[in-house]
């Protein structure tokens, strides 16, 4: 009945006339007139903690953070504690002020946090966020003082867990208030560039971007960054599909961070999960990229091998051969190789030549036309200029 009672204050559910009589018929020490103040008391790592045990340890635990949370509020100050949701535990906090000390009232109010956040860390092993209300003067006015200290806690989103967080500490600056930013899609671009290239340095340099923005966003909260999240998500898919980059472990590992973002509790962390994927899609990318580049290379290189006695044979022919543009297949021949289509060519061109010319039965116009060309004169400046020294120099030293 008094948990009961406690819930439906901080509920403002319960008429203000009835307050008296209900309080007597509890027992409660709990003056309608006096200074209050309401902690929140939230686990970090719901889901983790959760799901590393069985229900009857977590009915233990609960049971355990209650009572170090009751003996601690009695020790320090007075008041009552209670759990309020899974993994939420409350404290409405009693202090009796003479006088302006105020200052005593805040040092009494995080000693008391910070004993119950050590000690549920010392003997239970979990962290915990603690939100702390501002001062309000009577009982009835508890449900505000609550609504303030759950804010708090949960601007462990952007300020990270294990704190204890004050209604101070939440105070947007005027700039801040009257502009706030929201999500750019140009960032979005940026990423896709940054992925198109494999660059890892440039991913990390525009999440650092959004991530700031997002910092800064502090009335959102932690759902409009993890909505931010899942478009950078489906974005990136969008991208595997397009550049048939997908794989069964990226997929996998896809479907695995849409639950783990709904189940973060902080900024940081949805960073490093998306930071992490980000980082196997780029991977994923430049593999695909260096086979394909590398199997185009062979492919060009076999054409020409196969073809080089044909004098026709142009960057052209071996683009249709291999389905891509003269122009792309120029670019990442050059990239790959550091030597033009044109260039590699005439060195097959010219190391078949030398192999013929160390044959005396081969006539040297036979040769010439053997590898492509049907003017012996340009092919002897090829050659010289490949060799030094002419087509006849190079059968007379070698024979």
């Amino acid at each position: 009945l008094r948990e009961k009672f406690l819930l439906s204050l901080i509920d403002n559910s319960v008429p203000k006339l009835e307050l008296g009589e209900r309080l007597e018929f509890l027992g409660l020490d709990l003056p309608v007139e006096a200074s209050y103040w309401v902690i929140v008391i939230s686990v970090d790592d719901l889901a983790e903690v959760m799901a590393s045990r069985s229900e009857r340890d977590r009915q233990l635990l609960w049971y355990s953070v209650l009572n170090i949370c009751q003996e601690l509020i009695a020790t320090h100050l007075g008041g009552y504690a209670f759990e309020h949701r899974n993994g939420e535990f409350v404290g409405v906090l009693r202090m009796d002020m003479e006088g302006d000390n105020a200052p005593d009232a805040a040092e009494a109010l995080f000693a008391l946090a910070g004993d119950i956040r050590d000690n549920l860390e010392r003997w239970l092993k979990i962290s915990v966020t603690i939100g702390i209300s501002d001062r309000v003067a009577a009982l009835s006015h508890l449900a505000h003082s609550y609504k303030q200290a759950r804010e708090a806690a949960d601007h462990k989103w952007y300020l990270g867990k294990n704190r204890i967080i004050t209604m101070d500490s939440l105070e947007i600056p005027e700039t801040d208030a009257s502009s706030i930013n929201r999500y750019d899609l140009a960032h979005n671009e940026l990423l896709i560039s940054a992925l198109k290239a494999a660059d890892p340095d440039k991913l990390r340099e525009v999440l650092d971007h959004i991530f700031t923005d997002l910092s800064r966003n502090r009335r959102d909260g932690l759902k409009y960054g993890r909505n931010v999240c899942l478009q950078i998500v489906l974005a990136v898919g969008q991208l595997l599909l397009e550049l048939n980059a997908q794989s069964s472990e990226l997929e996998g590992a896809e479907s695995l961070l849409w639950e783990a973002l709904f189940e973060q509790e902080t900024l940081g962390e949805m960073r490093q999960l998306i930071e992490s994927h980000l980082s196997a899609v780029c991977e994923r990318i430049r593999e695909k990229r260096t086979g394909k580049v590398a199997n185009l290379v062979e492919r060009v290189r076999t054409i020409i091998e196969q073809s080089y006695a044909d004098g026709g044979l142009t960057v052209a022919d071996i683009g249709k051969a291999v389905y891509l543009t003269p122009t792309y297949v120029s670019l990442l021949f050059k990239q790959e190789t550091g030597q033009t289509v044109n260039e590699y060519l005439t060195q097959v061109r010219v190391d078949k030549a030398k192999e013929l010319l160390r044959d005396p039965q081969y006539k040297f116009y036979d040769i010439c036309y053997a590898i492509g060309y049907t003017d012996p004169s340009y092919f002897t400046k090829l050659f010289k200029k490949a060799t030094g020294v002419t087509p006849s120099v190079y059968r007379d030293n070698y024979v």
